[in-house]
């Protein structure tokens, strides 16, 4: 191994996306040496109905000084809605209005935008694939030869890339496997140009989730997610299209839809602090923690936050000799809790109404499910102190 195949930062962050280029554009920002390694930097999506909820633009805003204006200047945003429809299952739907209205960005141009201001924060940007990650060396082996070497690193490459590999001894046995699954179709807004300019959400569809159908300008995000038995994900194919046929949109051409595994926090770590975000050099943020809302699968938020949280524990760690991971668990007390009780919640959430289904989720929803709906959009922003 020659000394010239490695390219050596103060931190390396593996995975370019809000988790990622949060950390790394905030350690830039403080001085210090950073490597983003993103293994595609042009085209592509992610499997995300790019909903920035109230707390996240006030994330934005207070701490990467990022208004919602400014993201509309940027042509991020693909939709503003002041009201939401929610529907039991295929029944008929009924609306509420939302304050502040919910604001939905398309997420590949809103990673790539996130990128770019990392790289002009002094962040050295590149596209590389990381095969191999060594937590005990702060060692990267990419694709194709090479090697990445920090002082710390920073795994925000999701639930498939190799930065989860390292802590897979810790976790239980029955929480290596994926447990949640979610599907997506893609319509183009000039195929539907009367297809509806605010948020649908179907409760239980599939069973123990929900589906989703977003606006935007350019285009509109239908899809549905939920946990269980990758058996029962074989069905999500055909709920989908059922969905899709029930709100009138046209039907999806060959090879639009596209799914993904989805991290579920509160299962992973089942109400408890004792399995570990990160090892050694190595801090998790984002999908690859398992840092997604246990019952919305809100992902951005969290996604911003905990890159917030790792960028503050290393910086301390490199210049005040803490133990980064041990402050990054504490910094993010405040999301394990929200996550636990959650999760204690959700089989509630989800219980089988029968043939008054609609009718009582419908009574339920008016009494209390807007006020949750109000409190997941505002939320409490955990955000540390500096």
């Amino acid at each position: 191994m020659e000394e010239a195949a490695f390219r050596e930062a103060d931190v390396v962050v593996l995975g370019g996306g809000p988790a990622g280029s949060t950390c790394a554009s905030a350690l830039a920002a403080c001085g210090f040496s950073v490597i983003l390694a993103e293994r595609r930097l042009s085209g592509g999506d992610k499997l995300c109905g790019g909903c920035l909820s109230a707390k996240t633009l006030r994330l934005l805003a207070e701490e990467l000084d990022l208004s919602a204006a400014a993201l509309a200047a940027e042509g991020l945003l693909e939709a503003v809605s002041e009201r939401f429809a929610f529907a039991y299952g295929l029944g008929d739907s009924f609306e509420e209005r939302i304050d502040p209205p919910l604001h939905f960005v398309h997420r590949g141009r809103y990673d790539a935008f996130l990128r770019e201001r990392s790289r002009r924060l002094g962040v050295v940007v590149t596209e590389a694939t990381a095969l191999h990650v060594d937590p005990s060396s702060g060692t990267v082996r990419l694709a194709g030869g090479g090697f990445l070497r920090g002082r710390f690193l920073v795994g925000a490459d999701g639930t498939q890339g190799p930065s989860r590999k390292p802590l897979a001894a810790v976790l239980p046995e029955d929480n290596r496997r994926p447990s949640a699954f979610a599907l997506q179709a893609v319509i183009p807004r000039p195929a539907w140009p009367e297809g509806p300019d605010h948020p649908f959400l179907f409760w239980n569809i599939p069973p123990g989730g929900y589906g989703w159908l977003f606006p935007g300008r350019t285009r509109l995000l239908a899809g549905l997610g939920g946990e269980g038995k990758p058996s029962s994900w074989s069905r999500y194919p055909a709920l989908l299209r059922d969905l899709l046929r029930r709100v009138g949109a046209p039907p999806p051409t060959p090879g639009t839809f596209r799914g993904a595994f989805v991290p579920l926090a509160g299962e992973r770590r089942k109400g408890s602090l004792q399995i570990p975000s990160g090892k050694e050099r190595l801090l998790l943020v984002g999908d690859a923690a398992g840092f997604v809302h246990p019952v919305t699968g809100e992902g951005v938020f969290y996604a911003h936050l905990s890159g917030l949280c790792a960028a503050r524990s290393i910086a301390a760690a490199l210049t005040e000799r803490a133990n980064p991971l041990e402050r990054y668990e504490t910094s993010l007390a405040g999301m394990h809790a929200e996550f636990a009780r959650t999760t204690r919640a959700k089989c509630w959430l989800h219980l089988p109404l029968g043939p008054l289904g609609k009718s009582l989720f419908r009574a339920a929803f008016r009494l209390g499910g807007a006020s949750f709906v109000r409190a997941v959009h505002w939320g409490a922003p955990f955000i540390p102190e500096e």
